[in-house]
């Protein structure tokens, strides 16, 4: 069973990479699309959050491992 905790482990921290490309898409590509001028805090935080989900998703992913 210890190889599903593994790959249990793995795909979870998969997930968090991937919603941190969707919040790093969102907060960008909006700010850019939109029509009102870009605001930078919304660029900034999108960069935060995609770094914070990555940091995340490693740590998920190589917990346990000896």
């Amino acid at each position: 069973m210890d190889w599903l905790d593994k790959e249990l482990r793995v795909n979870i921290s998969q997930k968090f990479m991937d919603m941190g490309n969707l919040a790093i898409a969102a907060l960008t590509f909006g700010s850019v699309l939109a029509e009102k001028p870009m605001q930078w805090w919304i660029f900034i935080s999108g960069i935060i959050l995609w770094l914070l989900f990555y940091i995340f998703g490693v740590m998920i992913g190589k917990g346990g491992d000896n």
